[in-house]
């Protein structure tokens, strides 16, 4: 991908602290950020997975804990302001989040290819119901109800831990020569502490060029 289709703003005015961040957090800079998003482009939920955290501000747990319906309501169109009724308690509202345009965009292209990984979306769904009582597509082992499907699944059909989001961010901290004090959640403190990722113009001109 080239980089000279948009300016690259200085390491100063992106990385300019706004926020208290978590104690001892390292944050990514600008080179780290295009690097990440430019090479987990093919990568769909990995690039989703980026872009919801350094676009929107989304930890590990907001992460986990979102359903497909929480960000569509029909499969399709992505919403303006995603929140994971998943952490829903009786004394607080769960957390919420706006997704700028260039977020939306990564979160689209990556629901199309959730609909395209099995071909229930396209025939006649066969089910199962696992140890757990819930009712499984026999074909891919997601959640047959899709609106209630985890977001963001394993390779078994399963919502996609935290745990796993971290040793997969490490993997390609590591693959990448990413700092290494940087973790998952690094990126929601990058984006607390970045004017220019919570306005989206930075992250806007990255996934626009990544786009097919």
């Amino acid at each position: 991908m080239s980089r000279s289709a948009f300016p690259e703003p200085s390491d100063e005015r992106l990385c300019k602290r706004k926020r208290h961040r978590p104690h001892n957090c390292a944050t990514l800079t600008p080179s780290e950020i295009t690097l990440l998003l430019e090479s987990s482009l093919v990568f769909v939920r990995s690039h989703a997975l980026y872009a919801l955290a350094l676009g929107a501000g989304l930890a590990t747990r907001h992460l986990h804990a979102l359903d497909l319906g929480d960000v569509t309501r029909d499969g399709t169109l992505v919403v303006e302001r995603v929140s994971p009724r998943r952490l829903t308690r009786s004394t607080r509202r769960a957390p919420s989040f706006v997704l700028n345009v260039a977020v939306r965009r990564a979160l689209s292209r990556y629901l199309t290819w959730r609909r395209a990984r099995c071909a229930h979306f396209k025939a006649k769904l066969r089910t199962y119901v696992d140890a757990t009582g819930v009712e499984r597509c026999l074909a891919c082992k997601d959640v047959a109800d899709a609106l209630r499907a985890p977001l963001f699944v394993s390779q078994k059909g399963t919502r996609l831990s935290a745990r796993q989001m971290r040793e997969e961010f490490g993997r390609w901290r590591t693959e990448l020569g990413l700092n290494p004090k940087i973790r998952f959640d690094s990126m929601r403190a990058t984006y607390r502490d970045t004017e220019l990722l919570r306005d989206g113009s930075y992250l806007g001109a990255l996934i626009r060029e990544g786009e097919p």
